[in-house]
């Protein structure tokens, strides 16, 4: 896992100690503290791309119940024959919000 080395790194790190790193390591290949995004609070971003290569992968951006619009960021890689990375990413948000009880009142935007 990669964190910022600002002064909020530890409040980050302790958002991801919560969801639990078998969880992490099972389903995500990067996680990362991507970006801010003020006004956004309590959501599950469902974000796709695509790599240089032509392969796919999908991200689970997190928007924290915080004032300054902090996001953890879950990447994850897509099969070659797999499901659009949208459909993908709200079967990972869901159960991420099972697993997490942090998260059960995010709201998922796909």
């Amino acid at each position: 896992m990669n964190f910022p080395t600002h002064g909020h790194a530890s409040a980050v790190a302790a958002q991801f100690e919560k969801i639990g790193r078998d969880f992490l390591d099972r389903y995500f290949i990067h996680v990362t503290n991507p970006e801010y995004k003020r006004g956004q609070h309590r959501t599950i971003r469902i974000k796709d791309g695509e790599n240089p290569d032509g392969s796919k992968f999908g991200e689970l951006l997190i928007a924290l119940d915080d004032d300054t619009g902090r996001t953890l960021g879950l990447c994850f890689h897509l099969r070659k024959n797999s499901p659009p990375a949208q459909q993908v990413g709200f079967l990972l948000a869901m159960l991420l919000r099972a697993q997490c009880r942090e998260f059960r009142d995010f709201e998922i935007l796909a």
